[in-house]
């Protein structure tokens, strides 16, 4: 029997391909979590294509984000009376960092990979810790932590947000985003059932690779509750970082086929019309 990581309760399997043990994904009976059930691995982020991956983000999309996420801060920062600073984890790029600094925010952050940290250095003179938050040791000294897209790569989520918690000075907030359970894994759970495993593309583009679970909202609600956090806003937002063809191209599609359907895509984006696949929080710590 495969056991949830967010509230201890039985794990429905889900088999992608007959008699393949290896495809160990399951969804909880009782909160929703979507999960990786194979054994947990750092992410081997070292040796990414760093250009590549800027190059596929959709930066109009991005920039907007980063900018809404430092407005959102600035207001809960000021409202309760802290200094305008905030630490990134899972810097990444840097872009954000330089949105916040440029906001007159005093900046620092984390990462796991020394290929980002030097590049972030280089391009913009931030130096970067290259370890996991938990081990930095922070006590009640931190005005605002951030999250992109970090929780579900995460080894242990509970243990880092515990980490964030404690690091956060009364009054602190943390931002994060993170994959939601929508439309979009339905369809992907369904496709691969019936197709045996043959056509496990669109749920693989999901949850596969370095993606380890997937969060509904009671689920992610529960996981904050044992964490130390009880006041936070959680909305499902639509938050497609990538430009949409490439979402497409990744699971096997033609590119001009790609294309064409992420133009149709953008207009429904526009239209609000698309599943909302990311959560978006923001939780206050209260001593």
């Amino acid at each position: 029997m495969f056991i949830c990581e967010v509230c201890d309760s039985r794990v429905l399997r889900i088999v992608l391909k007959p008699f393949e043990l290896a495809s160990n994904y399951g969804k909880c009976a009782k909160c929703g979590l979507l999960q990786n059930l194979g054994q947990i691995q750092p992410s081997k982020i070292e040796g990414l294509n760093f250009d590549n991956y800027l190059l596929a983000q959709d930066e109009v999309f991005e920039k907007s984000r980063r900018l809404t996420v430092l407005f959102q801060l600035e207001k809960l920062l000021t409202q309760n009376s802290l200094e305008l600073s905030v630490f990134d984890i899972g810097t990444g790029s840097g872009h954000f960092l330089l949105d916040a600094q440029q906001k007159g925010f005093a900046v620092s952050g984390s990462e796991l990979s020394h290929t980002a940290a030097s590049i972030v250095k280089k391009e913009f003179g931030f130096v970067i810790h290259v370890m996991n938050y938990e081990e930095l040791g922070f006590t009640d000294c931190q005005a605002s932590v951030t999250m992109f897209c970090v929780l579900a790569h995460s080894v242990n989520p509970e243990s880092l947000l515990r980490s964030i918690h404690t690091s956060l000075t009364n009054g602190g907030v943390l931002y994060f985003h993170t994959p939601r359970y929508c439309l979009i894994d339905s369809l992907g759970i369904t496709l691969a059932r019936l197709s045996m495993g043959r056509l496990d593309h669109l749920f693989l583009r999901r949850i596969g690779g370095d993606h380890k679970r997937i969060y509904s909202r009671k689920s992610l609600m529960k996981l904050l509750e044992k964490s130390g956090f009880s006041e936070f806003e959680m909305k499902a937002e639509i938050g497609y970082g990538l430009k949409k063809e490439k979402y497409f191209t990744a699971i096997g599609l033609p590119k001009n086929l790609s294309i064409l359907i992420a133009l149709v895509l953008n207009i429904f984006s526009r239209l609000k019309l698309l599943p909302r696949n990311v959560f978006t929080v923001y939780a206050t710590k209260r001593n």
